[in-house]
């Protein structure tokens, strides 16, 4: 199965073939990143 080909993520085209695919260190550097802006405060949030 394709998602276990892919399990960080990654696109395939219409005949199922990989075209690319997230290294565990791409996806480890993206979700740092990510955490770090939503951890630090500087994102607005609601106030309702």
């Amino acid at each position: 199965m394709i998602r276990y080909d892919l399990p960080y993520g990654g696109a395939v085209n219409m005949q199922g073939k990989v075209v690319w695919r997230v290294s565990k260190e791409e996806y480890e550097t993206l979700k740092k990143r990510l955490e770090d802006i939503f951890d630090d405060g500087s994102v607005c949030q609601n106030s309702d």
